[in-house]
């Protein structure tokens, strides 16, 4: 059973019993449609519609993709990467990398799952080879990365995650064409 973090009490997120859903349906989009800006807004109402969401963003993945996610404890972060993971085909549990750091997933190309929570700033993501890694030709989530801003490229997919209730989140996804 994958569980999203911190939220109490904790939701769950994206599968029960070792199995994947099997749905791509989308949170629903009440908002504008500002895609044509990069710019696409997602409520969702539980921890299996974030998830959804992710499979869909790793549709728009490519070699050298770097998506940064960004949120505050329990909005949903690691959910939305599961589901990315997920959509990858990577079938492993993602796990948020938190005392790790930074967390290799076997694929082509290979997934980095980066928690830049416990960096203090740009200058530590160097240090430990970040920048390096992120240029690569692997596809790099990354967790807390308002901490590195500095080191993600201009072309960096954003995944903004807010807390609108126990379970429901807005999500903003921007840099990203053609996601609706």
């Amino acid at each position: 059973m994958i569980v999203c973090e911190g939220y109490i009490p904790p939701p769950l997120c994206g599968e029960t019993k070792g199995m994947y859903p099997e749905t791509n349906t989308l949170p629903k989009q009440p908002y504008p449609d500002r895609s044509a800006a990069g710019l696409v807004e997602f409520h969702s109402d539980s921890p299996e519609e974030t998830f959804a969401l992710g499979m869909r963003i790793a549709g728009f993945l490519k070699p050298g993709s770097v998506v940064a996610l960004r949120g505050c404890l329990g909005s949903g972060k690691t959910c939305i990467a599961k589901g990315i993971a997920k959509g990858l085909g990577i079938n492993e549990t993602l796990t948020s990398p938190t005392y790790t750091i930074i967390s290799e997933y076997q694929n082509d190309p290979a997934l980095y799952h980066i928690d830049a929570y416990r960096l203090n700033n740009d200058e530590d993501f160097d240090n430990i080879g970040g920048r390096e890694l992120i240029s690569g030709g692997g596809i790099s989530l990354i967790e807390w990365s308002e901490r590195i801003q500095k080191s993600l490229p201009e072309d960096a997919i954003t995944v903004s995650l807010e807390i609108e209730g126990p379970v429901s989140r807005m999500i903003r996804v921007d840099n990203i064409r053609g996601l609706k």
